[in-house]
Parts: C-alpha cells; sequence; structure tokens
C-alpha cells in the first residue's frame, strides 16, 4: 500500500508454505516515492518487478480501453485457439500475436492487459512474457506447481509484429491467454489510483463486508456493486481494477 497511508485490510498476495506465487499488484506511489510492503506469518523472500507506471501528464503514455475478454490462445488440444495444440515444453519460448485480426486490439496499441492461466504443469516451473524484439527479462509473470491450474493479469508492452513472446522455465504446461484490454497513446480512460485499497467486498459472515455473507455456490453468479460510496469510484468510470481473493473453498 502507499507508504504513508494506513494499512488496508486487502491482501495482495496469499500463499501456502513452500509455494512459490505471482501476482499483479498496482499501487498508488506514496511518501518518498515509496509503497510498504508487510507479511503476515512466517518467512518468506520477496521479488519485485516494475513493469510500468501511471502518469498525470497525458503525452507520456496510453489510455486505458477495456474489452469484454477474448480467449486468442488455447494450447489444449480438445479447445484449441490460436496456433498452438500442445504443450510449452521446457525452456520453449514461443510468439503469439495480442494485436489486430481477431484479438479485439486495434494494430499499434502500446500495450495490453491480458489474463494468463497455466494448467496441465508436469512440473513446478514459471512463465515469463515480454515484448518480440526485447531481451527476454529475468521477471517471472506467473509461477505455478505441477498439476496446478492457476491464472494471473500480466500487462505488457506489445513487440514486432504485434507479437509478445512467452516462455517456460521446465516441464510442460498448457496455456490459455486471454486479452482484456489495452492502452493506446491519445486514446482510452485515464487511470485514478486511491489512496489505498477499499474492500468492497467480502463473502464471510465474520467479516462480511458489501451485499453477500454467504460463500458463492456451484455455479452461482452474482452482481458486485464496483461504484459508488463504498467503492469511491464514480459512476462514470468505464472499468475497474481489482484485486480478487477466494478463501476457503470446498473444491478446485
Amino acid at each position: 500500500w502507499p507508504d504513508g497511508q494506513a494499512m488496508p485490510t486487502t491482501s495482495s498476495l496469499n500463499w501456502t508454505a513452500g509455494k512459490t506465487i505471482a501476482n499483479a499488484v498496482t499501487v498508488k506511489v506514496g511518501t518518498d516515492d515509496k509503497v510498504s510492503v508487510r507479511n503476515a506469518a512466517g518467512e518468506t523472500h520477496v521479488l519485485f518487478d516494475v513493469v510500468g507506471y501511471y502518469d498525470d501528464d497525458s503525452g507520456t503514455g496510453g489510455g486505458l480501453t477495456p474489452l469484454t475478454p477474448k480467449r486468442i490462445i488455447d494450447s489444449r488440444a480438445a479447445t484449441q485457439v490460436g496456433p498452438y495444440a500442445t504443450k510449452w515444453g521446457p525452456g520453449t519460448t514461443r510468439d503469439v500475436t495480442v494485436t489486430g485480426g481477431s484479438t479485439t486490439v486495434p494494430s499499434g496499441a502500446d500495450s495490453v492487459v491480458l489474463n494468463v492461466t497455466v494448467t496441465g504443469g508436469t512440473a513446478g516451473s514459471f512463465l515469463t512474457i515480454w515484448p518480440d524484439g526485447e531481451s527476454q527479462p529475468t521477471a517471472s509473470s506467473i509461477n505455478f506447481s505441477a498439476g496446478q491450474t492457476i491464472p494471473n493479469a500480466v500487462t505488457t508492452k506489445v513487440g514486432v509484429g504485434g507479437d509478445v513472446k512467452i516462455f517456460n522455465g521446465a516441464g510442460s504446461a498448457n496455456v490459455i491467454v486471454d486479452v482484456v484490454g489495452y492502452f493506446d497513446q491519445g486514446s482510452g480512460s485515464a487511470f485514478r489510483p486511491l489512496p489505498s485499497p477499499v474492500r468492497i467486498q467480502d463473502s464471510r459472515a465474520g467479516s462480511k463486508v458489501g451485499a453477500y455473507g454467504t460463500p458463492w455456490g456451484a455455479g452461482t453468479d452474482r452482481d458486485v456493486q464496483v461504484t459508488g460510496s463504498l467503492a469511491a469510484i464514480p459512476d462514470s468510470a468505464v472499468a475497474a481494477l481489482l484485486n480478487v481473493t477466494a478463501v476457503a473453498p470446498s473444491a478446485g
């Protein structure tokens, strides 16, 4: 959370002992250009990779255009989307086109916001995602254990030919990519950070916030109000940046 503000109740990242896991976190910059990080229990190493920033100067970046999620890659043969119908192997890098065609992202977009899911991994590993034409960074975009299905939000600059590269470190794993928005110079909506994260829904009865105080059941759809007084987001907003946490599920 921003340095100089009170610590919020929000969790930015949850894990179990021994697990390596990543999450995308957008945070307002606080006092002395710092953010504060608190660990609740045990000991853990923490790695930070900065992937971008928001600025009030309209000339330095693009605005966000949110999209209805659109699947552009599914490497599972039975549900294939895009050019790959096999798993990413160990040490494998593949190019994924994220603009033009059926992606719903216009050619020339500066960067894209992706929901990337890994499933069916044969070993603990990680994916790294970066713009085509650039050197591979040391950052991991998503970490996973063998057999785990796990997503992460990934914002990446668009590379040469409208492509990004996706690298898998070890074992073999299926990769699913959904595009959920893009940034482009001179268009889209500006990002407005809140002073500190605000919890707008907690379905646990003992700490209920928002409309629901019971778990989501199997196949349940519920509407969550994301604008208004509780969320501190104006009704005019066209998109919301959320941290969503599932707690104590009864099934995968």
